[in-house]
């Protein structure tokens, strides 16, 4: 039979939503116990609330005879992936109120699938560069936003988290995805600027490319200034990162027509932005604080 002779995926709500409310009330009058019966009673509880969502989303684009059937849009894909991300984001700050380990260690679980559906759909199989995709007309509030730019958002909220609760291992992976995501924003944004809502098209334009190093140097100058307010060695050094490519960009590929001197001066320009940047770097970015005198 069909799919939808699966009561699950046509009554979501009742036959998912109703154990986890019980369950959950279940954990609520056990709250003050800590054994390892009621942390799972909270694993099932957060299982069951992650898959009714899952299913709800998937019966609002799909409806409910389609809902495993059909292939996920993108649209359906950025949403899921928001709804994972929102999802840890919410199972922390619940964490915090009662203190239950298992309700923090699933908010991971939920970032890291949502890690794994950013890297596998939006970066590689589903990528608007790789299939043709309508992302919308709109320069910033286009479909680009879902999945590249909130993801930044949660993600960041996420790291703060892990930080808080000493997890320092998460924090390269969960963070380095944030980086990612924000860059491939702003990029694929320049993208969307030249070429419209289909981004897959052959041919790049010189203001295009131009306006790639154009937009990394403004989001480099942001991250460097981000890193030293919230004093984030790890966003610092990705604007550095940032500068670099950018740097060599402009020199070794923007400059590529130029023949003769004007190419000598190009590469003499590469290498004092190089020197520049490593003495400002090391002098205000990545110098160690001088230890506090003793006291006489």
């Amino acid at each position: 039979e069909g799919v939808d002779a699966i009561p699950i995926s046509t009554a979501p709500i009742f036959h998912l939503g109703v154990p986890a409310i019980l369950l959950g009330l279940l954990s609520f009058t056990l709250r003050s116990i800590r054994d390892r019966a009621a942390e799972l009673l909270v694993y099932a509880v957060v299982v069951f609330v992650g898959l009714m969502g899952y299913y709800l989303i998937r019966q609002a684009f799909n409806g409910p005879d389609e809902a495993f059937a059909a292939v996920g849009t993108y649209l359906e894909r950025g949403v899921i992936t928001n709804a994972l991300l929102i999802f840890g984001v919410a199972l922390y700050f619940l964490d915090r109120q009662v203190n239950r380990q298992s309700l923090f260690a699933c908010g991971v679980g939920a970032a890291l699938i949502a890690i794994f559906r950013l890297g596998y759909f939006d970066y590689l199989t589903s990528s608007p560069l790789v299939a043709a995709h309508d992302v919308g007309t709109w320069p910033v509030l286009n479909a680009l936003l879902l999945p590249y730019g909130l993801p930044v958002v949660w993600l960041t909220l996420l790291v703060q988290a892990l930080r808080n609760r000493n997890r320092a291992e998460l924090v390269p992976a969960v963070g380095g995805a944030a980086l990612v995501s924000l860059f491939a924003w702003v990029s694929l944004g320049v993208r969307h600027y030249f070429q419209g809502p289909i981004l897959n098209l052959p041919g790049v334009t010189s203001n295009e490319v131009y306006a790639y190093s154009a937009a990394w140097l403004v989001l480099g100058i942001a991250l460097l200034v981000a890193g030293t307010a919230w004093k984030d060695k790890m966003v610092r050094f990705a604007s550095l990162a940032l500068m670099v490519l950018t740097v060599g960009k402009v020199f070794l590929y923007d400059a590529r027509e130029l023949e003769g001197l004007l190419r000598v001066a190009s590469f003499f320009g590469l290498g004092l932005s190089l020197l520049g940047l490593s003495w400002f770097y090391t002098r205000y970015v990545f110098a160690r604080e001088e230890p506090a005198p003793a006291a006489s």
